[in-house]
């Protein structure tokens, strides 16, 4: 059967309704007001063969909140009164935050195949040699600090000279130090995907991208029960919101050669720490890309060094298309009821409204991407610190 695209779509409306009654003295039907929400659910995929990985969207949705109870309200005392009564009774949903699925960042197949690749190293020689050649200057200036504090914190700009010092002297120095004395755990983690890669299913993996999570709350509805001017009487109530969104890529690594040692090989655990500590061309020449100045910059706006770990072939290795995947996660329900102006009042909300949609994208060309980064407070202080340093008068 030919691969094809299909789709297919389940809708349904939810009914609910407010029966009002007027009592003078016996109890007399005055008519209903009906709330109803249409819902609708789709899904669009391919079928048949042959079985590759293609588009994917899904949106399925489930529930709503709604009222229900009996709200009385007098009009005149002890002569004539209205109640109200609630059967599922739909409520807007105001104040939700934007839903928009998450979309996929410029280059993130070139990101994907560069961070999963069997070949990548943990740290590299050049990186940890700078870290080390720094160290003198580092504790010289530190002394200076302990020593003359007030000197050195006297202004804007010492301020940004130490904090830019700890960003990229300190901090990378004791990431490496951590790796190193961490190294047999990420050499055990390696090994394991190594033995995945060669157990004839291949290596599959999973690199998350962005997430968020936001929530917002608006008035859901107003029913009034506006019978005497003078005296005001509704029922209202809060729905609240609750919007996640994430986004990952999968891909999955095969070999191209037979393993070049057996599992219990000595030098099979020499293999994977040549790999893991960047003793590989393709890890030195990382290396040095990263102790070129300002490649960390050009890193937040393309992700052209991702180039060197995309090619390395120290594990003879190929990969197959890469998933994009996004996800929205949308949840409503009722927060509070208040009623006004009412004698008698038993009116809850219950349920709620449940929606998740999902969106596939296969990977295209292996090409660079360039995208303006998200400059959250840590990428800020640091544009700002060096802002700072280039002000002769500060």
């Amino acid at each position: 059967m030919t691969r094809v695209t299909r789709s297919r779509s389940r809708s349904g409306w939810i009914n609910g309704q407010v029966k009002t009654y007027w009592h003078l003295p016996n109890r007399i039907s005055a008519g209903t007001t009906g709330s109803s929400k249409y819902l609708t659910s789709t899904c669009s995929d391919s079928h048949g063969r042959p079985i590759t990985d293609s588009a994917f969207s899904s949106s399925q949705s489930n529930g709503w909140p709604t009222l229900n109870g009996t709200a009385v309200s007098y009009y005149r005392v002890d002569t004539e009164k209205w109640e109200y009564v609630f059967d599922n009774y739909c409520v807007g949903d105001n104040g939700c935050p934007n839903e928009t699925p998450l979309a996929a960042p410029n280059g993130w197949f070139l990101s994907t195949v560069a961070a999963t690749n069997p070949s990548r190293p943990v740290m590299t020689i050049p990186t940890l040699a700078q870290d080390l050649i720094d160290i003198p200057k580092q504790i010289r200036d530190l002394g200076r600090l302990l020593l003359t504090p007030k000197k050195e914190l006297a202004n804007a700009k010492g301020v940004a000279n130490q904090y830019l010092s700890w960003k990229f002297g300190w901090l990378p120095l004791f990431e490496d130090l951590h790796q190193l004395l961490d190294l047999q755990s990420y050499i055990l983690k390696r090994n394991k995907e190594l033995h995945a890669l060669y157990s004839g299913k291949g290596l599959k993996r999973r690199l998350k991208f962005d997430n968020s999570h936001e929530s917002g709350s608006g008035l859901g509805s107003r029913i009034d029960f506006a019978h005497d001017a003078s005296q005001p009487s509704y029922v209202s109530c809060d729905v609240d919101h609750v919007v996640a969104k994430r986004s990952w890529a999968t891909i999955t690594w095969y070999p191209t050669t037979p393993p070049p040692y057996h599992v219990d090989d000595a030098r099979w655990n020499d293999y994977t720490r040549r790999i893991v500590l960047g003793l590989t061309p393709e890890g030195v020449a990382k290396g040095l890309w990263d102790v070129i100045p300002w490649t960390w910059l050009l890193g937040w706006f393309t992700n052209v060094g991702s180039y060197i770990l995309a090619n390395s072939n120290t594990v003879p290795a190929s990969h197959s298309k890469a998933c994009f995947m996004s996800e929205v996660s949308r949840t409503s329900k009722i927060k509070s009821v208040t009623t006004v102006g009412t004698v008698y009042s038993s009116i809850i909300g219950t349920g709620s409204f449940k929606r998740v949609q999902k969106t596939r994208v296969v990977s295209g060309a292996l090409t660079p991407g360039f995208n303006m980064p998200y400059l959250d407070m840590s990428r800020l202080s640091v544009l700002g610190a060096l802002a700072i340093q280039r002000i002769k008068h500060w």
